[in-house]
């Protein structure tokens, strides 16, 4: 179930989706992204990004939650290492025949 949140009215079925990646100080940055509403999904996060190679990326970060049930705050903590592959590059086409 999802409940919208400003700036919408309370109760609408809309909410926003905000991200922001900062730019790169080496291979780092930082990214920041707002899941508006109330809902499992809606949720402020956060990660430390690196990036040693354009193909590979690796993110350290956290989450928490926007709903705050009985003054408890539920949060969470996770890593991701990322590739990125070029699928058709993969491709293993056939040998052209030899010029008779």
């Amino acid at each position: 179930m999802f409940i919208g949140s400003a700036p919408f009215s309370a109760g609408a079925r809309g909410g926003l989706l905000l991200g922001y990646a900062s730019p790169p100080v080496g291979p780092f940055n930082l990214v920041l992204d707002q899941v508006c509403g109330y809902s499992e999904d809606s949720s402020t996060n956060f990660a430390l990004a690196y990036t040693p190679v354009p193909w590979f990326w690796a993110q350290l970060g956290g989450y928490v939650s926007n709903i705050h049930d009985r003054g408890h705050l539920f949060g969470g903590a996770f890593a991701r290492l990322s590739v990125m592959v070029d699928v058709p590059a993969l491709a293993v086409s056939a040998p052209e025949p030899a010029p008779e």
